[in-house]
């Protein structure tokens, strides 16, 4: 039991210890008691102690019973947010980006069902060669992640070998996943220059050195999967070498290869000079950097091969990266009378997401003046930027020079400052309603609002029990709007992934509503 999850139980209880009843039971714009079930998505068991939580009423949370039952009193009609949570499942809502789970409430609704999906596991045995387990080891769950729209493997969790060389790894949502072991000595007690330079080499499950040889492991809602490993023993060698073009301190090296292993190392301050310990043989990049303020920062990168000896006399030259200055104009009047909801933030996010930073505005910035706000240090390559506006404010626009950067791409060249990236926010917004069309009567689902040459971010909508949607505050500009039963996994913001779900294309002019209706695409849920 978590100590968040306990806490909450402590202020159900509480305010369970309070109330009456509602009256006059006839009259629907009366409170009333709500009653219903909490169950096992894979089992159909009712599920006992469960916490129910409805914000904003005034009992807002219960606990179930021994047979899933419970009841929260004086609950005013309308719509609302109807959601349940144990350690050791997962909502409905967490699995669809955490939206969903409204429902229009009243006297005559019943027996409200609300199910939770139990988590998954994938546990097992490492051993090595000669069949001895191997302690201590660090074993990741890589899993597919949406991040913007935009599928992205990432660790989901992480264990540690028991002296068995047994771990388990809980918490999995339904999905793909491919295990990777990290590195580890043989005898972790020797010193890194003793010479006994043996250990075991990162793998993926079963055994391979990058995720594009492995098995990826499927796990299902509360299924526990199987996965043993035998790791070889394997030699690791030291690589040595010097940087130049940097002065001072906070310069460091970043070790990486094909699977993404990354280790990080400081380098000399006064001589420039660097030592890796524990390489194994392979393919690997050294990228060496300093950040600093201003026009202080560095980067340099060198390949090497590892074979079956120490690679020593790496040279490593460094140049400076321009920091990227972002300018941000705000409405002449400020945001919004009252508005104190959300914080703009702008994030620059390269197109193959090895490089990521992001910046809020404050409202003490002075927009007037020149910029005072810069990504540090980028180095060369193509860059997505990505504006998230806070409420009652849009995006009006996203340029660097004369190049519009809605929808497109902004390229830190080499040796060459980049102009600044200049984001205008305006009130002059566009509104959009719509509604949905399906003949499932238990539907569920969600629109996405994904840009094709707006200045903003994928949008997700709920979707109303009338099967209307709407929201203010967009960006003028063109999109594609779908709607889907589930949005769990679904790589919303790429069109290849997109093709055979229905989508209407559409064109958001500012201070406009523009309407649009759609089907429900029906997806299976997990």
């Amino acid at each position: 039991m978590t100590d968040r999850w306990y806490v909450r139980l402590l202020l159900a209880t509480a305010l369970m210890g309070f109330g009456g009843r509602a009256q006059n039971p006839g009259d629907p714009s009366r409170p009333f008691d709500l009653k219903g079930t909490v169950y096992d998505s894979v089992t159909n068991a009712p599920i006992a102690h469960a916490l129910v939580q409805i914000p904003g009423q005034p009992y807002p949370a219960a606990f179930t019973d021994g047979d899933g039952r419970f009841e929260i009193p004086q609950v005013r009609p309308g719509l609302t947010l109807v959601q349940a949570e144990k350690p050791g499942y997962f909502s409905p809502r967490d699995l669809s980006q955490g939206r969903g789970g409204f429902v229009m409430l009243s006297e005559s609704t019943g027996d409200v069902q609300v199910k939770l999906i139990p988590e998954g596991h994938i546990e097992g045995r490492i051993t090595n060669s000669d069949k001895e387990p191997v302690a201590g080891l660090t074993i990741s769950a890589m899993g597919e992640q949406i991040v913007a729209g935009w599928k992205r493997q990432m660790p989901i969790g992480s264990a540690t070998t028991n002296a068995a060389g047994r771990f388990r790894l809980d918490g999995l949502r339904p999905g793909q996943y491919y295990l990777r072991t990290a590195e580890r000595r043989m005898f972790p007690s020797a010193p890194l220059n003793s010479g006994v330079n043996i250990g075991y080499a990162p793998q993926y499950y079963p055994v391979a050195p990058d995720a594009n040889w492995s098995q990826a492991m499927e796990v299902k809602a509360g299924e526990t999967v199987q996965a043993n490993m035998e790791l070889p023993p394997a030699r690791f060698y030291q690589i040595d070498g010097a940087v130049t073009g940097f002065s001072g301190q906070g310069a460091y090296i970043e070790l990486t290869n094909e699977a993404g292993q990354v280790a990080e190392n400081g380098i000399d301050p006064k001589t420039g000079t660097f030592k890796l310990f524990m390489v194994f043989p392979g393919n690997w990049k050294l990228a060496s950097r300093t950040q600093g303020p201003r026009s202080s920062s560095a980067y340099g990168e060198q390949y090497v091969h590892v074979t079956d000896s120490n690679v020593s006399g790496v040279r490593i030259d460094m140049h400076p990266v321009p920091n990227v200055p972002l300018q941000i104009d705000m409405p002449t009047s400020g945001p919004p009378a009252g508005n104190n909801i959300g914080t703009p933030q702008v994030q620059l996010i390269a197109m193959d997401h090895s490089e990521s930073q992001q910046m809020f505005w404050s409202q003490t910035d002075n927009s007037k003046q020149e910029p005072s706000r810069f990504f540090a240090g980028i180095p060369p390559g193509s860059y997505h930027v990505s504006v998230q506006p806070m409420a009652g404010m849009c995006v009006q626009s996203i340029s660097s020079g004369s190049r519009d950067l809605a929808g497109g791409v902004f390229v830190v060249p080499e040796d060459i400052a980049p102009q600044p990236i200049h984001v205008v926010f305006g009130t002059d917004c566009a509104k959009l309603t719509g509604d949905i069309s399906t003949t499932d009567a238990n539907w569920t689902g969600m629109a996405v609002l994904v840009p094709v040459s707006a200045p903003t971010s994928p949008i997700l909508l709920n979707i109303l029990p009338d099967r209307s949607f709407a929201l203010q505050g967009l960006s003028p500009g063109d999109y594609r709007i779908f709607a889907v039963s589930d949005l769990a996994g679904l790589e919303y913001a790429n069109p290849q992934a997109m093709q055979n779900i229905p989508s209407e294309e559409i064109h958001l002019d500012a201070n406009q509503t523009t309407h649009v209706s759609l089907e429900l695409y029906r997806r299976e849920q997990p």
